[in-house]
C-alpha cells in the first residue's frame, strides 16, 4: 500500500471518528473506496457527506 493511502486512511478514519464512527479493519477500506468515489463526483466533501458514507457502511458509536 503507497504511503500516501496509509495517511489518506488514517485521516478518513480520524475524521468519520470525531463525527461519532467506529471504523476498524475492512471496514475502513470499504469506506476508503467509496470515499474515492464520492470525492471524485463531487471534489470536496462535506461533513454531511461523511455522515452519509458513515450512516451506509459503518456502526455508529454515539
Amino acid at each position: 500500500m503507497p504511503f500516501k493511502t496509509i495517511i489518506d486512511l488514517a485521516a478518513l478514519k480520524h475524521r468519520v471518528e470525531l463525527l461519532g464512527y467506529k471504523v476498524e479493519g475492512e471496514e475502513l477500506n470499504t469506506l476508503y473506496e467509496f470515499f474515492l468515489v464520492l470525492a471524485d463526483e463531487k471534489k470536496q466533501l462535506e461533513n454531511d457527506d461523511l455522515h452519509y458514507l458513515g450512516a451506509n457502511t459503518l456502526v455508529l458509536v454515539k
